[in-house]
C-alpha cells in the first residue's frame, strides 16, 4: 500500500465534495421545475437504503444515513403518511413487536422520478468536465466499483430503463452508469461504518458528527445555514446544538453580523479533538477493509485513488472547470 494514500484519500474527499454540491444545486433546480417529484434529497437516501441495500429496520436506516432514530422516525412517518413507504408488525418470528419497513409501489415510482434527476444532474456534471478529468473520474470510479463489487438488481434494471427513456448513449451513458454505480458502492461500503458507531465516537451521533464538520470545515454556520444544508427541521437542528454547546463542542456569539439576532456557531478544541479522533478511527476501519482485500482488490483501490490523485491535480489546474 503506497505511503501517502491516506493524503489521496483526504485529496479525492475534497474533489467528491466540488461534484456533490454540484449536483446538490441542480437537484434542488430540477426539483423545483418538476411536479412529479415529491421526495428531499433525505428522504430519497432513507427509501433508497430500505429498497436496495435491504435494511427495514428503523435503528438501521437511521444509522445507516447518518441521523438520529427520532430524526429517521419522524422521516418515516411522514413518507408513511404520503404513503411512499408502509410498516408491518411481527415480521420477525421470534419478536412479535418487530416493525419491518418498506417502500410501496407509490414510494417505487417517486425513487424512480428522483433517480431520473440524479441521472439529469450526473449527465451535466460530465458536461462540466473536461476531456482529461472525464477519464480520471471514469477510470477511478471503475476501479473502486470493482473492488466492493456491488450489484443491486433493482437498482441496475431501473438506471438502465430510465437511461433508456431519456435516451442517453455512447460515452455519456457509460459515465453515468459507472457514476450511478459509485456512488451505489459508496453506500454499501458505509456500512462497515455506521453498523457500529461506537467505533466512530462514543460521545456524539453521526448527525452531530455531521453538524460539526459542517461548521468548522464549511464554515456553515448558524442555525437557519445547518437547516438548509441537511434539509432537515428546525427543531432537530437547534436540539441538536444545543446539546453539543452543553456538552463542550460548539459556542455560540450574538451580534456578529448586521442581525444582531442571528447567532454565530462556533466548534471549540474539544470539537476539532474529537474530529480529528473520528477521522483516525475511519482511516483504522479503512486500512482494516483494506487488509481483508486480495492483491488484485488491493491494486484496483490503489489504481482508483491514483486516478482520483491526477483529478485533483487537473483541478487545481483549470480551477474554472468545475
Amino acid at each position: 500500500m503506497k505511503r501517502d494514500i491516506r493524503e489521496i484519500v483526504e485529496s479525492w474527499a475534497g474533489v467528491e465534495e466540488a461534484i456533490e454540491e454540484i449536483m446538490r444545486r441542480e437537484e434542488k433546480i430540477a426539483a423545483a421545475r418538476s411536479e412529479e417529484m415529491l421526495l428531499s434529497g433525505h428522504q430519497f437516501d432513507a427509501m433508497a437504503v430500505i429498497a436496495f441495500l435491504d435494511i427495514h429496520n428503523v435503528t438501521k436506516i437511521a444509522k445507516t444515513i447518518g441521523c438520529s432514530k427520532s430524526a429517521a422516525s419522524i422521516m418515516i412517518s411522514k413518507m408513511m403518511a404520503d404513503d411512499m413507504v408502509k410498516k408491518t408488525y411481527g415480521h420477525n418470528m421470534q419478536d412479535n413487536r418487530s416493525i419491518y419497513i418498506e417502500v410501496t409501489e407509490k414510494g417505487k415510482l417517486q425513487l424512480k422520478n428522483f433517480m431520473r434527476t440524479r441521472l439529469t444532474v450526473i449527465g451535466n456534471v460530465f458536461e462540466k468536465l473536461n476531456e482529461n478529468l472525464k477519464k480520471e473520474v471514469y477510470d477511478g470510479m471503475g476501479c473502486l466499483c470493482r473492488v466492493y463489487n456491488y450489484k443491486d438488481s433493482f437498482l441496475v434494471e431501473t438506471t438502465n430503463m430510465l437511461l433508456d427513456e431519456m435516451g442517453y448513449e455512447g460515452e455519456k451513458r457509460d459515465f453515468i452508469v459507472r457514476f450511478s454505480n459509485f456512488v451505489a458502492n459508496r453506500l454499501a461500503s458505509e456500512k462497515t461504518i455506521t453498523e457500529n458507531p461506537q467505533r466512530i465516537s462514543k460521545n456524539l451521533t453521526f448527525q452531530q458528527l455531521g453538524m460539526l464538520k459542517s461548521i468548522h470545515i464549511k464554515k456553515i454556520n448558524t442555525v437557519s445555514k445547518l437547516v438548509k444544508h441537511f434539509g432537515t427541521s428546525v427543531s432537530t437542528v437547534s436540539v441538536n446544538v444545543s446539546r453539543l454547546c452543553r456538552s463542550g463542542y460548539v459556542i455560540k456569539e450574538y451580534g456578529k453580523t448586521d442581525d444582531n439576532r442571528e447567532t454565530i456557531l462556533s466548534v471549540t478544541q474539544k470539537a476539532k479533538d474529537e474530529l480529528q479522533a473520528v477521522s483516525n478511527r475511519c482511516f483504522e476501519i479503512f486500512y482494516e477493509e483494506y487488509n481483508q482485500m486480495n492483491p488484485e482488490q488491493q491494486k484496483l483501490l490503489e489504481d482508483g485513488l491514483e486516478h482520483f490523485d491526477n483529478v485533483v491535480k487537473l483541478i487545481k489546474a483549470e480551477a474554472s472547470v468545475i
